[in-house]
Protein backbone atom coordinates (compact mmCIF):
# COMPACT_ATOMS: atom_id res chain seq x y z
CA UNK A 1 0.00 0.00 0.00
CA UNK A 2 1.11 3.69 -0.43
CA UNK A 3 2.84 5.00 2.62
CA UNK A 4 1.12 8.44 1.32
CA UNK A 5 -2.65 6.95 2.69
CA UNK A 6 -3.08 7.58 6.12
CA UNK A 7 -5.46 4.78 6.99
CA UNK A 8 -6.93 4.53 10.98
CA UNK A 9 -4.90 2.39 12.50
CA UNK A 10 -7.40 0.60 14.89
CA UNK A 11 -10.19 0.53 11.98
CA UNK A 12 -8.29 -0.89 9.81
CA UNK A 13 -6.99 -3.75 12.15
CA UNK A 14 -11.30 -4.11 13.13
CA UNK A 15 -11.68 -4.52 9.37
CA UNK A 16 -9.10 -7.05 9.17
CA UNK A 17 -10.33 -8.73 12.01
CA UNK A 18 -13.80 -8.98 10.51
CA UNK A 19 -12.13 -10.46 7.43
CA UNK A 20 -10.30 -13.13 8.48
CA UNK A 21 -13.13 -14.25 10.66
CA UNK A 22 -15.67 -14.34 7.49
CA UNK A 23 -12.53 -16.40 6.31
CA UNK A 24 -12.81 -19.31 9.38
CA UNK A 25 -14.79 -20.69 11.30
CA UNK A 26 -17.20 -22.22 8.52
CA UNK A 27 -19.15 -19.22 8.00
CA UNK A 28 -18.39 -19.28 4.08
CA UNK A 29 -19.35 -22.78 3.59
CA UNK A 30 -23.02 -21.84 2.96
CA UNK A 31 -22.09 -20.36 -0.50
CA UNK A 32 -21.22 -24.02 -1.66
CA UNK A 33 -24.93 -25.06 -1.18
CA UNK A 34 -26.01 -23.05 -4.32
CA UNK A 35 -24.57 -24.88 -8.11
CA UNK A 36 -27.12 -24.92 -10.72
CA UNK A 37 -27.52 -28.74 -11.41
CA UNK A 38 -28.39 -29.73 -8.06
CA UNK A 39 -31.89 -30.53 -7.91
CA UNK A 40 -32.23 -30.07 -3.82
CA UNK A 41 -29.73 -26.75 -4.67
CA UNK A 42 -32.56 -25.67 -6.75
CA UNK A 43 -35.56 -26.60 -4.49
CA UNK A 44 -33.94 -24.57 -1.86
CA UNK A 45 -32.98 -21.36 -3.88
CA UNK A 46 -36.92 -21.66 -5.10
CA UNK A 47 -37.66 -21.37 -1.19
CA UNK A 48 -34.90 -19.61 -0.37
CA UNK A 49 -36.70 -16.45 -2.60
CA UNK A 50 -40.17 -16.40 -0.68
CA UNK A 51 -38.52 -16.50 2.62
CA UNK A 52 -36.49 -13.41 1.69
CA UNK A 53 -39.53 -11.95 1.17
CA UNK A 54 -41.50 -12.96 4.08
CA UNK A 55 -38.23 -12.21 6.21
CA UNK A 56 -37.80 -8.61 5.19
CA UNK A 57 -42.02 -8.35 5.50
CA UNK A 58 -41.78 -9.22 9.21
CA UNK A 59 -38.83 -7.45 9.88
CA UNK A 60 -40.08 -4.22 8.65
CA UNK A 61 -43.49 -4.58 9.64
CA UNK A 62 -41.50 -4.41 13.70
CA UNK A 63 -39.36 -1.66 12.47
CA UNK A 64 -36.09 -4.02 13.32
CA UNK A 65 -32.54 -3.37 11.77
CA UNK A 66 -32.68 -5.10 7.97
CA UNK A 67 -29.08 -6.46 9.39
CA UNK A 68 -31.56 -9.16 11.23
CA UNK A 69 -32.76 -10.63 8.15
CA UNK A 70 -29.11 -10.83 6.52
CA UNK A 71 -27.90 -12.82 9.74
CA UNK A 72 -31.33 -15.25 9.71
CA UNK A 73 -30.65 -15.97 5.96
CA UNK A 74 -26.58 -16.79 6.50
CA UNK A 75 -28.36 -18.77 9.57
CA UNK A 76 -30.62 -20.73 7.45
CA UNK A 77 -28.30 -21.22 4.18
CA UNK A 78 -25.42 -22.15 6.34
CA UNK A 79 -27.88 -24.99 7.93
CA UNK A 80 -29.23 -26.35 4.84
CA UNK A 81 -25.83 -26.52 3.43
CA UNK A 82 -24.96 -28.83 6.66
CA UNK A 83 -27.77 -30.83 6.65
CA UNK A 84 -27.56 -31.97 3.23
CA UNK A 85 -23.55 -32.64 3.40
CA UNK A 86 -24.19 -34.78 5.44
CA UNK A 87 -27.20 -36.75 4.83
CA UNK A 88 -28.04 -36.66 1.00
CA UNK A 89 -31.25 -38.41 1.64
CA UNK A 90 -33.08 -36.42 3.87
CA UNK A 91 -35.71 -34.82 2.16
CA UNK A 92 -36.59 -31.10 3.68
CA UNK A 93 -40.40 -30.55 2.61
CA UNK A 94 -42.76 -27.81 2.43
CA UNK A 95 -43.27 -27.94 6.20
CA UNK A 96 -39.57 -28.20 7.31
CA UNK A 97 -38.39 -25.26 5.37
CA UNK A 98 -40.96 -23.50 7.28
CA UNK A 99 -39.63 -24.12 10.31
CA UNK A 100 -36.05 -24.03 9.79
CA UNK A 101 -36.93 -20.02 8.49
CA UNK A 102 -39.01 -19.55 11.81
CA UNK A 103 -36.36 -20.72 13.86
CA UNK A 104 -33.26 -18.78 11.84
CA UNK A 105 -35.32 -15.71 12.16
CA UNK A 106 -36.30 -16.48 16.16
CA UNK A 107 -32.67 -17.03 16.69
CA UNK A 108 -31.17 -14.00 14.83
CA UNK A 109 -33.66 -11.18 16.37
CA UNK A 110 -33.07 -13.02 20.17
CA UNK A 111 -29.36 -12.48 19.64
CA UNK A 112 -29.21 -9.81 16.97
CA UNK A 113 -31.44 -7.32 17.35
CA UNK A 114 -31.33 -3.60 18.83
CA UNK A 115 -31.58 -3.67 22.60
CA UNK A 116 -32.84 -0.26 23.02
CA UNK A 117 -35.29 -0.03 25.64
CA UNK A 118 -38.13 1.37 23.68
CA UNK A 119 -37.77 -2.10 21.47
CA UNK A 120 -37.95 -4.58 23.96
CA UNK A 121 -41.56 -4.80 24.07
CA UNK A 122 -41.64 -4.66 20.46
CA UNK A 123 -39.21 -7.72 20.41
CA UNK A 124 -40.91 -9.71 22.77
CA UNK A 125 -44.16 -9.50 21.13
CA UNK A 126 -42.02 -10.22 17.58
CA UNK A 127 -41.36 -13.38 18.80
CA UNK A 128 -44.72 -14.49 20.11
CA UNK A 129 -46.20 -13.08 16.59
CA UNK A 130 -43.69 -15.48 15.00
CA UNK A 131 -44.73 -18.30 16.69
CA UNK A 132 -48.30 -17.83 17.29
CA UNK A 133 -51.03 -20.21 14.95
CA UNK A 134 -47.73 -22.75 15.01
CA UNK A 135 -49.60 -26.33 16.02
CA UNK A 136 -46.66 -27.18 18.04
CA UNK A 137 -44.17 -24.07 19.32
CA UNK A 138 -42.00 -26.78 20.87
CA UNK A 139 -40.61 -27.39 17.62
CA UNK A 140 -39.29 -24.13 17.10
CA UNK A 141 -37.30 -24.04 19.99
CA UNK A 142 -36.27 -27.74 18.99
CA UNK A 143 -35.29 -26.75 15.69
CA UNK A 144 -33.79 -23.35 16.99
CA UNK A 145 -31.45 -26.12 19.40
CA UNK A 146 -30.27 -27.83 16.52
CA UNK A 147 -29.27 -25.20 14.18
CA UNK A 148 -27.19 -24.19 17.33
CA UNK A 149 -25.74 -27.47 17.26
CA UNK A 150 -25.21 -28.08 13.45
CA UNK A 151 -24.10 -24.59 13.52
CA UNK A 152 -21.46 -25.47 16.52
CA UNK A 153 -22.71 -21.94 17.74
CA UNK A 154 -20.90 -20.45 15.84
CA UNK A 155 -24.00 -17.35 15.31
CA UNK A 156 -21.89 -14.02 15.35
CA UNK A 157 -20.60 -14.05 11.18
CA UNK A 158 -19.94 -10.73 10.53
CA UNK A 159 -22.94 -9.51 8.40
CA UNK A 160 -22.75 -7.58 5.28
CA UNK A 161 -24.34 -4.48 7.01
CA UNK A 162 -21.50 -4.43 9.75
CA UNK A 163 -18.94 -5.16 6.91
CA UNK A 164 -20.21 -2.32 4.52
CA UNK A 165 -19.52 0.20 8.10
CA UNK A 166 -16.23 -1.00 8.19
CA UNK A 167 -15.15 -0.16 5.10
CA UNK A 168 -17.08 3.27 4.55
CA UNK A 169 -15.07 4.10 7.98
CA UNK A 170 -11.98 4.05 6.33
CA UNK A 171 -13.02 5.40 3.05
CA UNK A 172 -11.09 8.31 2.12
CA UNK A 173 -13.95 10.14 1.01
CA UNK A 174 -15.47 10.28 4.89
CA UNK A 175 -12.65 12.92 5.11
CA UNK A 176 -13.66 14.97 2.48
CA UNK A 177 -17.93 14.72 2.39
CA UNK A 178 -19.06 12.93 5.42
CA UNK A 179 -22.29 13.27 3.37
CA UNK A 180 -21.33 11.55 0.58
CA UNK A 181 -19.37 8.49 2.05
CA UNK A 182 -22.57 8.70 4.52
CA UNK A 183 -24.94 7.67 1.10
CA UNK A 184 -21.96 5.43 -0.53
CA UNK A 185 -22.53 3.28 2.89
CA UNK A 186 -26.18 3.45 2.49
CA UNK A 187 -26.36 2.37 -0.86
CA UNK A 188 -24.12 -0.27 -0.09
CA UNK A 189 -26.68 -1.37 2.42
CA UNK A 190 -29.75 -1.04 -0.38
CA UNK A 191 -27.40 -3.74 -2.57
CA UNK A 192 -26.84 -6.34 -0.70
CA UNK A 193 -30.19 -6.53 0.80
CA UNK A 194 -31.54 -7.53 -2.76
CA UNK A 195 -28.18 -9.41 -3.45
CA UNK A 196 -29.61 -11.95 -0.69
CA UNK A 197 -32.48 -12.75 -3.29
CA UNK A 198 -29.80 -13.96 -5.89
CA UNK A 199 -28.65 -17.15 -5.52
CA UNK A 200 -26.01 -17.36 -7.89
CA UNK A 201 -24.56 -14.48 -6.16
CA UNK A 202 -24.43 -16.14 -3.20
CA UNK A 203 -22.80 -18.90 -4.47
CA UNK A 204 -20.14 -16.84 -6.46
CA UNK A 205 -18.86 -13.96 -4.02
CA UNK A 206 -17.83 -13.83 -0.39
CA UNK A 207 -19.98 -10.86 1.81
CA UNK A 208 -17.11 -9.17 1.61
CA UNK A 209 -16.66 -9.24 -1.90
CA UNK A 210 -20.54 -8.21 -2.21
CA UNK A 211 -20.00 -5.35 0.01
CA UNK A 212 -16.84 -3.88 -1.46
CA UNK A 213 -18.58 -3.80 -4.94
CA UNK A 214 -21.73 -2.76 -3.81
CA UNK A 215 -19.81 0.48 -2.80
CA UNK A 216 -17.80 0.35 -5.83
CA UNK A 217 -21.34 0.64 -7.70
CA UNK A 218 -22.32 3.80 -5.59
CA UNK A 219 -19.14 5.18 -5.78
CA UNK A 220 -19.99 5.95 -9.51
CA UNK A 221 -23.15 7.82 -8.60
CA UNK A 222 -21.28 10.41 -6.93
CA UNK A 223 -20.14 13.76 -8.45
CA UNK A 224 -16.65 13.21 -9.65
CA UNK A 225 -15.87 16.83 -8.31
CA UNK A 226 -16.18 14.93 -4.94
CA UNK A 227 -15.65 11.38 -5.74
CA UNK A 228 -11.95 12.43 -7.59
CA UNK A 229 -9.91 9.35 -8.81
CA UNK A 230 -7.78 9.93 -6.06
CA UNK A 231 -10.29 8.85 -3.66
CA UNK A 232 -11.06 5.87 -5.65
CA UNK A 233 -7.52 4.45 -6.22
CA UNK A 234 -7.07 5.16 -2.51
CA UNK A 235 -9.93 3.44 -2.09
CA UNK A 236 -9.10 0.68 -4.19
CA UNK A 237 -5.67 0.02 -2.47
CA UNK A 238 -7.77 -1.89 -0.10
CA UNK A 239 -8.20 -4.71 -2.28
CA UNK A 240 -4.19 -4.66 -2.45
CA UNK A 241 -3.84 -5.34 1.37
CA UNK A 242 -2.54 -9.08 1.68
CA UNK A 243 -3.72 -8.82 5.40
CA UNK A 244 -7.26 -8.07 4.25
CA UNK A 245 -7.86 -10.93 2.21
CA UNK A 246 -9.78 -9.58 -0.54
CA UNK A 247 -9.51 -10.31 -4.50
CA UNK A 248 -9.59 -7.34 -7.02
CA UNK A 249 -10.21 -9.67 -9.80
CA UNK A 250 -13.88 -11.41 -8.11
CA UNK A 251 -14.48 -7.86 -6.57
CA UNK A 252 -14.79 -6.53 -9.83
CA UNK A 253 -16.28 -9.08 -11.49
CA UNK A 254 -18.95 -8.65 -8.65
CA UNK A 255 -19.86 -5.56 -9.27
CA UNK A 256 -20.53 -6.06 -13.15
CA UNK A 257 -22.82 -8.54 -12.39
CA UNK A 258 -24.62 -6.76 -9.39
CA UNK A 259 -25.56 -3.78 -11.65
CA UNK A 260 -27.27 -6.31 -13.99
CA UNK A 261 -29.67 -7.78 -12.16
CA UNK A 262 -30.88 -4.75 -9.92
CA UNK A 263 -30.05 -0.48 -9.91
CA UNK A 264 -28.03 1.43 -7.43
CA UNK A 265 -29.63 3.41 -5.63
CA UNK A 266 -29.26 7.50 -6.82
CA UNK A 267 -28.89 9.55 -3.63
CA UNK A 268 -32.26 11.28 -3.78
CA UNK A 269 -33.86 7.79 -3.57
CA UNK A 270 -32.52 6.89 0.01
CA UNK A 271 -33.85 7.95 3.12
CA UNK A 272 -31.99 11.06 4.83
CA UNK A 273 -30.74 11.93 1.42
CA UNK A 274 -34.41 12.80 -0.08
CA UNK A 275 -36.26 15.29 -0.84
CA UNK A 276 -39.03 15.47 1.55
CA UNK A 277 -41.35 16.57 -1.04
CA UNK A 278 -40.59 13.93 -3.38
CA UNK A 279 -42.10 10.38 -2.97
CA UNK A 280 -40.44 7.54 -2.27
CA UNK A 281 -39.93 4.91 -4.59
CA UNK A 282 -41.21 1.70 -3.44
CA UNK A 283 -38.54 -1.17 -2.65
CA UNK A 284 -37.10 -3.13 -5.42
CA UNK A 285 -38.17 -7.10 -4.76
CA UNK A 286 -40.80 -6.75 -2.33
CA UNK A 287 -44.86 -6.58 -2.56
CA UNK A 288 -45.76 -4.50 -0.67
CA UNK A 289 -49.31 -4.38 -1.21
CA UNK A 290 -49.77 -7.97 -0.03
CA UNK A 291 -51.64 -8.22 3.73
CA UNK A 292 -48.83 -8.87 6.81
CA UNK A 293 -48.21 -12.69 7.39
CA UNK A 294 -46.56 -14.67 10.03
CA UNK A 295 -45.38 -17.37 7.67
CA UNK A 296 -43.17 -17.84 4.81
CA UNK A 297 -45.20 -20.45 3.47
CA UNK A 298 -48.18 -17.21 3.10
CA UNK A 299 -46.77 -16.10 0.32
CA UNK A 300 -46.91 -15.48 -3.92
CA UNK A 301 -46.15 -18.21 -5.94
CA UNK A 302 -42.86 -18.24 -8.04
Amino acid sequence: MSNEILWPIGRLEELEALLRREDSEGYGEARLRYKKGDEDAETAQAWRHKICDWYYEFIDHYNFDREAVLIALNYFDRYIYEKTKTNRTETLNREMYQLIAMACLFLSIKVHSIAEEKLVEVRNRALSRLVYGHEDPTKVLEMERDILHVLKWKIHQPSMHLLALAFSSVHPLGYECARNNSYVYEAARYQVELAVFVPELIARFKPSHLVFAAMLNAMDKVDPEIMTQKIRDDFNTLMKYPELLLDEEKIVSCAAYMKTVFPVPDITMLDGFRDPNVPAPEPVGIDVNRPFSTSPTNVVEV
